[in-house]
């Protein structure tokens, strides 16, 4: 694709995400009242963006709607803040987010720099860009799936 292709799934999967971010602040609450408890939300939420995330992998629909299907999916991780403030005692709970967004930011960096470095090792043994940026995907696919998978066997129930 061109960098006009690609500037343009860049903004319209950022425009899906801003509205996914105020999809889930306008309704989280309302489905929380009616029974839908924040950590089901996450569970499907993140479920969908695992999926999402394979569809992408194998060219399962046009790029943009893929992409901006993700921008949308991702925005429920955010529900993991006000779960860990549930977790923890009130005196605490400030500490156990600051930890949360900690983790984040390390994490947001060490999945950027382990992505260029797959991209970087799969170029030096003749792969292609396109190719290289797909094992780099594939990868975190495995990791998210893998994270997922735990999360759903055994880390939901230590949080409920």
């Amino acid at each position: 694709s061109t960098r006009g292709q690609a500037a343009a799934i860049l903004f319209d999967m950022n425009l899906a995400l801003l509205v996914g971010y105020v999809a889930l602040a306008a309704f989280s609450t309302r489905l929380a009242r009616r029974g839908l408890k924040p950590i089901v939300l996450l569970a499907a939420g993140s479920g969908l963006t695992v999926a999402i995330g394979l569809l992408i992998l194998v060219d399962a629909a046009p790029a943009p709607l893929l992409w901006s299907l993700l921008g949308f999916s991702v925005c429920v991780g955010n529900l993991s803040y006000p779960l860990v403030t549930a977790a923890f005692p009130a005196e605490r709970s400030g500490r156990a987010n600051t930890a949360l967004n900690l983790m984040v930011f390390v994490g947001a960096f060490g999945v950027q720099w382990g992505f260029g470095a797959v991209v970087d090792l799969s170029a030096t043994h003749g792969a292609d860009p396109v190719r290289s940026f797909r094992i780099a995907f594939a990868i975190l696919l495995a990791l998210q799936a893998a994270s997922y998978a735990w999360f759903m066997l055994e880390g939901r129930r230590r949080v409920e």
